[in-house]
């Protein structure tokens, strides 16, 4: 039995009221916002339907352009320093931010003049040299009569001192191989075979000549473009025989691509746009 005062009603949906009046734009030009809001006039009752929809709207409103007067550019913020040079000639570069953003009407900042480059002159070593250094003993002489031998080296090595023209050839002595900056690669050695100045020996026996062995192949071309190969002694010379005459290693310039890549400059992807500056018609987003 429905208790006294019940009246029988069915489902009740939920009402909205009616929309207020627009708010007032935000802006007198160049694009604004204006609001609108309403209520639930009546809510839901006996299982009837839920309201749907927004109880707020935003609308655009004022989206002409102001009058000339109005119209803000945008503006670049001072420049930084100039960064460090890159390289002896290499180069440097500096960059600015945006102070502030235009307007709708305002001219926009290029994105191509935030950063500035420039050719520049860092900290160069000095020329230096790549020579062949004296030659020294490697040990004594062999025997100390009749025929006797002694092995002699030299090295490559930097030198600061300036070449004749004389020095760069090899056929008049010339011990140069080639210039550069310190940085570069300069190592090698040679050694050879030369007689001792020794007397002859009291005991008869035949002479024997010092013979070389075959020369071996040429080593591949290292970062200095320099290639080597060498020899042994098959047979020492003995009771008067002589002694081997000649380098037992040689070294010379062989050409090749130089380990040093060159790398131009090259200029990164953009990165992502970044968020709008409003949310509204005529405005900015950046990417650098």
């Amino acid at each position: 039995e429905r208790p006294s005062g019940c009246r029988n009603e069915g489902p009740q949906n939920c009402t909205f009221s009616l929309w207020e009046t627009w708010s007032t734009c935000s802006k007198e030009c160049g694009g604004g916002e204006r609001t609108r809001m309403r209520s639930i006039k009546s809510p839901l009752n006996h299982n009837g339907a839920p309201c749907e929809g927004q109880l707020a709207e935003m609308s655009p409103c004022n989206t002409f352009h102001c009058s000339d007067s109005h119209c803000i550019d945008c503006k670049w913020g001072a420049w930084s320093e100039w960064g460090d040079c890159s390289a002896c000639s290499g180069q440097k570069y500096r960059q600015r931010i945006i102070a502030h953003m235009q307007n709708d009407c305002g001219h926009k900042c290029e994105a191509g003049t935030a950063k500035e480059t420039m050719n520049c002159t860092g900290v160069c070593e000095d020329e230096v040299y790549c020579r062949w250094s004296k030659w020294t003993d490697l040990g004594s002489c062999t025997a100390t009569c009749g025929t006797s031998v002694r092995i002699v080296q030299r090295r490559l090595e930097f030198t600061n001192v300036v070449p004749s023209d004389d020095d760069w050839n090899e056929t008049l002595g010339g011990n140069y191989l080639f210039a550069g900056s310190s940085s570069m690669v300069c190592s090698g050695e040679q050694s050879k075979t030369v007689e001792c100045d020794t007397g002859a020996c009291d005991e008869d026996c035949y002479p024997r000549d010092c013979l070389f062995g075959a020369w071996n192949q040429w080593s591949e071309p290292s970062c200095t473009q320099l290639c080597n190969r060498d020899r042994v002694i098959a047979q020492r010379s003995s009771c008067g025989g002589q002694a081997c005459r000649g380098a037992q290693t040689e070294t010379k310039v062989c050409p090749k691509d130089s380990c040093i890549k060159e790398v131009d400059c090259a200029i990164s992807e953009w990165d992502e746009w970044s968020y709008c500056s409003k949310d509204t018609p005529g405005s900015n987003r950046v990417r650098a």
